[in-house]
């Protein structure tokens, strides 16, 4: 099954909007909440740098936490190659 140029084009465009949209939601919501698949930056930017950094090994994995215990609504946030996978 082949696409036509003007079905790939539709296709692109899609994505394109899509795209768009997810990154309009973050920039919208980065100073309201910390969302999974931020950039360690976008945290950043968002609350500021944490109190406590720590590097956890589990699993074969490694991961990031960040502690904040100043924040009201956010303790720890956990991230895996740069990217929020847990936020608690």
């Amino acid at each position: 099954l082949k696409l036509t140029l003007d079905e790939s084009n539709k296709i692109k465009q899609k994505i394109q909007n899509i795209v768009e949209e997810k990154q309009a939601e973050i920039k919208n919501t980065i100073n309201k909440k910390i969302l999974i698949g931020m950039s360690i930056n976008d945290v950043n930017n968002a609350i500021g740098k944490p109190e406590i950094k720590d590097v956890i090994e589990k699993g074969g994995r490694v991961y990031e936490l960040w502690t904040y215990n100043y924040h009201p609504n956010l303790k720890r946030i956990y991230f895996e190659n740069n990217l929020v996978t847990k936020v608690e």
